[in-house]
C-alpha cells in the first residue's frame, strides 16, 4: 500500500494529442448554440488550431468526527414517574453509541436518557394541574357578545323607534272608503289618524337580550364557568417528567489538494460552475486514524506537512474523531484552440464532450458587433423593421451591454408615430388614436408625440364644437315655446354639457370620448324635454305659447279636433286647451259663454269623466297641479272644483274670489 500510496504523489500532469475528427464535430456543435445564420455559420471558416486531452490529479483530505452534548427536556408526567433528582453531571454523552452514516455525509442524531427520568413539579400551575382563564380571567363568565353587555337589544318590530307604520292604511292616517260618487277619504279607524301604532313587543324600542337573557354576560366558552382551564405545560398532570438527551452531530471536516496543477488557462472555479464532470476515483485509504509515520514515504513532497497537519487531529471533551479518509482523483479535460472568421478562440470541454466555457472571448461577441453595425445601417435608412429584428437577436447574447428591450422599445414606438401620422393624413382619426396608446410612456413626452396629441386634438375639438353646437340649436328650437324658468334651466344644462365635454378632453386627452359624450348627454335632454312637453303640458309653456294655441283652437275653426267623453250614453266635447290665464268662477262663467257655440263649464259627472278617460291615461293636456272650476252643484251657495292631482271633487262657496283653470266643454246635439 504504500509503495502504491508513494507513486500516486510522483503523478505528473499531461497534455496529449486527442481525436481531430472527434473535437471538430464538437465544435460544430457548440458553434450551432449560439443560433448563428446558416450563412454566417458556412462563410466562417471554421479551423481547429490545437486539440489536446489534458490530465491532472487531486486528493481529498476527510477527517469524520462526532460532536456531542446533553441538554435538559421536559414533557407531562403521563407515566406517573416518580419525583426525584438527577444531574447532568452524573452522565457521560460519550457512554452512549449512536447511528451514524458511514459514508462521510453529515448527520444529526439524539439519545434520550432513560435513566435520567425523573419528575419534577410543574412550575406553571404550581402543582395543581390547573390555571387561571385568560379569556373570562378567572370569573367564569364574560361580557354577552350579542348585546354588548347592555343586558337588551333594539326591538325587530319597531326598530328602537317604539312606533309602527299602521297596516291598514299602510301610515298614510287616512284611507278612502265608499264607491263611485260615495267615495270619500276619512281617518284611519285602526290607528285613529295617526299613521303610526304603539309596539306591541317592546316599551321603550329594546327588547330583553335572549342570550344572556338580560344578565348582561354570559357563561365563558373557554372555562365553561369554573375560572380555569388544564394547564397548558404539564397537561393537567401537575408534575413534569424531567430528563436528558445527548446530542451528536456528525460532521466531516475535508481539504482538496492538487497533486498536480492543471495547465495554465484551465479555471478550476468556471468548471465547477458549468458543472464539468472531469474527476475519475483512483484510490481510497481510510482509517479510524492514521498513525504516526505513515506519510514517511512523503517527506519530500511539498504537500507532506499540510497533510500530515490535517490528520493530526486532537480529541476534545465534546469532538472526537470516528475516522480519516484519503481520496485520489486523477481529472482529465479538453483544451481546444479554433479559428473562426480569422479569429482566435480558446474553449475548454470535460472529459464526456457535453460541458464547456471559453477562456476570454467568445465567437459570438464578433458577432454581436456584426448585428450592431447592420442594425444601426437599417436604423439610419428607416428599414425598422429590419433594424428591430437584428436588436431581437442581439437580445441572446451578453457580450455588447446594451438594453436591447429599451431599443426595440424606441423602434416600436417610433413605428408607432409614423404610422399614427399617415392615418391623421388620410382621415382615420379613431386609428391613429389607438396607435398613439400603445406608444410608451418615455416617448410621451417627446415633441414629436406631443405634436402629434395636439394636433388630433384639434381636429376632434373642432369636431365635437361643431356636433355642440348644431345640438345646441336642436335644443334651442325645442325652448322657443317654453316659459322663461324652464328655457334657463335648459340653457344652463346645455352650457354644463359643453364645459363637462371641455373637461374630459383636458383630463383624458381624448376627443374621441368627448365627442360621443356631447351627443349622448343632448340626446338625454333632447328627449328629456319631449318627455316634460307631455307630462307637465302648458306647465311648462309660456304664456304667449298657451294664448296663441287657444286663439288657434277657438278663433280658427278647429273645433272639431276636441276630445270627447261619454256620459250617461251622452257625447260631451272637451276643449283642446285650457284657457291661457286662471280667473274667478264668475269670470270663468262668462269666458265659457262669450266662446258660443254652447259651450260652458263642466258639471260634476263631467269632471270626473274629464279625469277617468282623458287625464288618467295621458290625455288632455290637464295640469295636475292645479284645480278646475265646475258648475253649480245645485245649492245656491256652492260649486264643484276638481284637483287633478288625485281626482278628488269638492264643493267651495262661489263666493270664493280663488283663481282656478278653466276648460270649456259642450254637449253634442
Amino acid at each position: 500500500m504504500a509503495s502504491n500510496f508513494k507513486d500516486i504523489f510522483e503523478f505528473k500532469a499531461s497534455k496529449i494529442e486527442a481525436d481531430k475528427v472527434k473535437i471538430l464535430s464538437v465544435i460544430k456543435t457548440e458553434l450551432l448554440k449560439f443560433n448563428f445564420e446558416d450563412d454566417y455559420l458556412k462563410e466562417g471558416g471554421l479551423e481547429v488550431i490545437s486539440y489536446n486531452e489534458v490530465r491532472f490529479h487531486t486528493c481529498t483530505l476527510e477527517n469524520f468526527t462526532d460532536t456531542r452534548s446533553i441538554s435538559e427536556a421536559n414533557r407531562p408526567n403521563k407515566y406517573n414517574i416518580q419525583v426525584g433528582s438527577r444531574r447532568i453531571s452524573e452522565f457521560n454523552s460519550w457512554d452512549y453509541k449512536l447511528s451514524f452514516n458511514k459514508k462521510f455525509e453529515n448527520s444529526d442524531d439524539n439519545h434520550s436518557i432513560e435513566e435520567s427520568h425523573h419528575a419534577i413539579g410543574c412550575g406553571t400551575c404550581k402543582q395543581h394541574g390547573k390555571i387561571w382563564c385568560s379569556s373570562c380571567r378567572g370569573a367564569g363568565d364574560v361580557t354577552c357578545s350579542s348585546c354588548d353587555g347592555r343586558g337588551e337589544k333594539q326591538c325587530g318590530n319597531c326598530k328602537g323607534t317604539v312606533n309602527i307604520k299602521c297596516w291598514s292604511c299602510s301610515g298614510k292616517g287616512t284611507k278612502e272608503t265608499g264607491y263611485g260618487e260615495n267615495k270619500k277619504i276619512e281617518n284611519c279607524t285602526s290607528c285613529s289618524g295617526r299613521g303610526s301604532n304603539k309596539c306591541t313587543r317592546c316599551s321603550n324600542g329594546h327588547i330583553t337580550c335572549s342570550t344572556c337573557s338580560g344578565r348582561r354576560k354570559v357563561t365563558c366558552y373557554t372555562c365553561h364557568g369554573s375560572g380555569e382551564v388544564t394547564c397548558y405545560q404539564c397537561d393537567g398532570y401537575r408534575t413534569m417528567d424531567h430528563y436528558f438527551v445527548v446530542n451528536a452531530k456528525f460532521i466531516n471536516l475535508h481539504q482538496k489538494l492538487f497533486v498536480t496543477n492543471p495547465f495554465p488557462g484551465f479555471d478550476n472555479l468556471r468548471a465547477n460552475e458549468v458543472g464539468f464532470a472531469i474527476q475519475n476515483k483512483l484510490f481510497e485509504f481510510k482509517e479510524n486514524r492514521f498513525k504516526d509515520g505513515y506519510f514517511e514515504q512523503l517527506q519530500s513532497h511539498p504537500l507532506y506537512r499540510q497533510i500530515c497537519a490535517f490528520f493530526d487531529f486532537k480529541d476534545s471533551d465534546k469532538t472526537k474523531l470516528i475516522s480519516s479518509r484519503i481520496t485520489f482523483f486523477e481529472n482529465k479535460y479538453f483544451e481546444v484552440s479554433f479559428a473562426f472568421y480569422g479569429e482566435s478562440y480558446t474553449i475548454y470541454l470535460d472529459q464526456n464532450l457535453s460541458k464547456s466555457y471559453y477562456g476570454g472571448k467568445k465567437p459570438s461577441d464578433q458577432y454581436e458587433l456584426d448585428l450592431l453595425y447592420k442594425s444601426l445601417k437599417s436604423a439610419s435608412s428607416n428599414e425598422l423593421d429590419i433594424a428591430k429584428k437584428t436588436i431581437q437577436k442581439l437580445s441572446k447574447y451578453d457580450f455588447i451591454s446594451i438594453n436591447e428591450q429599451d431599443i426595440v422599445a424606441a423602434i416600436d414606438d417610433t413605428q408607432n408615430i409614423y404610422k399614427a401620422k399617415n392615418e391623421i393624413d388620410t382621415r382615420n382619426y379613431s386609428y391613429a388614436e389607438s396607435t398613439l396608446r400603445l406608444v410608451s410612456k418615455k416617448k410621451k413626452k417627446e415633441r414629436d408625440y406631443e405634436r402629434l396629441i395636439k394636433r388630433l386634438n384639434r381636429i376632434y375639438f373642432t369636431n365635437t364644437t361643431i356636433i355642440g353646437l348644431v345640438s345646441f340649436i336642436a335644443i334651442s328650437f325645442k325652448l322657443i315655446d317654453k316659459n322663461g324658468q324652464f328655457t334657463l334651466g335648459n340653457f344652463l344644462i346645455s352650457i354644463g354639457i359643453l364645459f363637462l365635454c371641455w373637461l374630459v378632453n383636458r383630463t383624458t386627452r381624448s376627443i374621441h370620448w368627448s365627442r360621443w359624450l356631447v351627443l349622448l348627454l343632448f340626446s338625454v335632454q333632447f328627449f328629456g324635454i319631449i318627455y316634460f312637453e307631455n307630462k307637465k303640458g302648458n306647465k311648462i309653456r309660456s304664456e304667449k305659447a298657451i294664448q296663441e294655441s287657444f286663439d288657434a283652437f277657438f278663433k280658427s275653426g278647429h273645433i272639431s279636433e276636441c276630445f270627447e267623453i261619454k256620459i250617461d250614453g251622452s257625447v260631451i266635447q272637451v276643449a283642446k286647451v285650457d284657457f291661457p290665464n286662471q280667473m274667478t268662477w264668475d269670470d270663468a262663467i262668462a269666458a265659457c259663454q262669450n266662446l258660443g257655440y254652447g259651450w260652458r263649464l263642466p258639471n260634476y259627472y263631467e269632471l270626473r269623466g274629464m279625469y277617468k278617460q282623458l287625464h288618467t291615461k295621458g290625455k288632455g293636456n290637464f295640469r295636475d297641479d292645479k284645480s278646475y272650476w265646475g258648475s253649480s252643484t245645485g245649492y245656491s251657495t256652492n260649486i264643484f272644483v276638481m284637483d287633478f292631482n288625485d281626482g278628488v271633487v269638492v264643493g267651495i262657496n262661489k263666493r270664493s274670489n280663488d283663481n282656478r283653470q278653466v276648460r270649456a266643454v259642450r254637449a253634442l246635439p
